[in-house]
């Protein structure tokens, strides 16, 4: 109930926002196409879009892309204007925009993709190889790649073009992401994400949130600048995504929705939610349960650390290591993988690696089972893969019978564990009926 009545407060703040600025829109008579008056300042979200292949467009035949970009352009500002933007640059078909927060900004880019697909292209447009339309309809004209990005910026003035200009990191972020996306896609810092994520339903209207995974960037225009790591969101109008919760069922072939290929990155330094292991719907689950942590007095701030640092240690084997699905549930490709990481997680906190206290260790209780899972998706929060299926809650189900400071596999029936790995001493532990599995599952140690 508490949740249902804040979320109804959530609507009702943001209609009245929307109300209110669109209110001192038509007041004061601002165009997105010249500069507002209220430029944000301090901290803004920014917004670097461009048409995949124009060049190649023009090319092909002038007249129809000239009616087209027309089109396009009328969108873009409609769009801006509509959800409080400033136009900061246009060159050609590429446009560069600012908003005072990123809900604005997220819900600009979702609109405007919904509006180009929709758009009344003409018939030599959809011919061209860049524009046409797809076998099953979800690219349809002008592919607008964008990057958005939130932080601090700065603005001044141009000398030459008394037009208001943007620097700083967050301006750099955001043309990097619109340089690594492709057609049709919009990349989102994910600090800007975690900023408006608990808005995503019921604000930006359920968009398909992506986690790609940490990537390296320009920390600006040169190569001399530096570089910076950040994580990187694909977000889509939910009428164009992926389905993948009945894609990835067992047997399901048919793919429907937006499909890109991987982002054009310096460098990919963690697994994106494409890695998560799915092969013939066999994956090994692997808990990390700490419930002993959990009645310590600075709980919060160890968990957060935790899982952080497994995060880290996940990175050092990309790719091919294990994927975090949640703070303390992995998914890897084999039982001999994700024990492996377990016996590991346990050692480099022992040995003081970590910045965490070495007991922490001997307080985790690690379960790890192996099996085939019905289908997956992606959390609507966090763009990470969720798992459905028994093998979760057996997976569970394992690590809660686990010795504090352990890790233990668990089997069905007879079976008994073959890993891969001659270092690795694997003990019986007992037979034991676990909560909501049928029949004894065996553990080991």
């Amino acid at each position: 109930m508490e949740t249902w009545l804040l979320r109804r407060e959530t609507e009702n703040l943001e209609k009245v926002r929307s109300s209110l600025r669109m209110s001192s829109l038509s007041l004061s008579a601002i165009s997105c196409s010249e500069p507002r008056r209220s430029i944000p300042e301090g901290e803004a979200a920014i917004v670097f879009t461009d048409v995949q292949g124009s060049t190649t467009l023009w090319e092909a035949d002038p007249d129809a892309m000239d009616v087209a970009l027309v089109l396009h352009n009328h969108i873009m500002r409609q769009c801006c204007t509509e959800f409080n933007g400033v136009e900061i640059v246009t060159e050609g078909d590429a446009f560069h925009l600012a908003f005072h927060d990123g809900v604005d900004a997220l819900k600009f880019a979702l609109k405007v993709q919904k509006s180009l697909h929709e758009a009344p292209w003409c018939e030599e447009i959809l011919l061209m190889p860049d524009a046409c339309e797809d076998a099953d309809k979800f690219f349809r004209g002008l592919r607008v790649r964008m990057g958005i990005s939130w932080g601090e910026v700065k603005s001044r003035r141009n000398e030459v073009t008394s037009q208001y200009e943007y620097v700083g990191l967050a301006v750099n972020t955001a043309k990097s992401l619109e340089n690594m996306a492709h057609g049709g896609q919009i990349l989102v810092s994910g600090d800007l994400w975690n900023e408006v994520a608990h808005v995503a339903d019921s604000i930006l209207g359920s968009p398909q949130v992506l986690d790609l995974g940490m990537h390296v960037m320009l920390k600006g225009i040169l190569e001399s600048d530096g570089v910076v790591a950040q994580r990187v969101m694909q977000v889509l109008p939910s009428s164009l995504a992926v389905d993948y919760y009945t894609l990835r069922k067992k047997g399901a072939s048919k793919v429907r929705g937006r499909i890109f290929p991987p982002i054009i990155s310096k460098r990919q330094l963690s697994a994106s939610f494409h890695d998560a292991p799915f092969e013939n719907n066999h994956v090994a689950i692997l808990f990390v349960y700490t419930s002993a942590i959990e009645k310590k007095v600075n709980a919060t701030e160890t968990l957060a650390l935790l899982s952080k640092f497994i995060g880290t240690l996940l990175s050092q084997d990309f790719p091919g290591g294990g994927y975090q699905c949640k703070n303390f549930m992995l998914a890897f490709r084999s039982s001999t993988a994700a024990v492996k990481f377990g016996l590991k997680l346990l050692e480099e906190i022992s040995s003081g690696s970590a910045l965490l206290d070495r007991t922490i260790a001997g307080l985790l209780q690690i379960g790890v089972f192996e099996g085939e899972f019905t289908t997956l998706e992606c959390n609507p929060a966090t763009g990470r893969c969720d798992y459905f299926g028994k093998v979760v809650n057996r997976a569970a189900r394992v690590a809660g019978a686990a010795e504090n400071g352990a890790v233990y596999l668990g089997m069905l029936g007879h079976e008994k564990p073959t890993l891969e790995c001659s270092d690795v001493a694997v003990e019986f532990v007992c037979n034991k009926a676990l909560k909501g599995v049928q029949g004894e599952a065996v553990l080991y140690k």
